[in-house]
């Protein structure tokens, strides 16, 4: 149950600070594949959460 909480704190604030972080995003001049990169790395991250998890249902 506290996940739910969790999600239900962090939707307010990704939805309050995305526009500003894709107009940051937008304006930095860097390499074609720095979003891929940055998706991959939110990819992984999430694989490694998902693993330290404890999957007993």
């Amino acid at each position: 149950m506290y996940l739910h909480r969790l999600l239900l704190l962090l939707l307010p604030a990704v939805y309050l600070l995305l526009p500003m972080v894709v107009d940051w995003w937008q304006a930095w001049q860097g390499p074609w594949y720095h979003p891929f990169m940055a998706w991959l790395a939110l990819i992984l991250f999430l694989i490694l959460l998902d693993r330290r998890r404890n999957h007993d249902v």
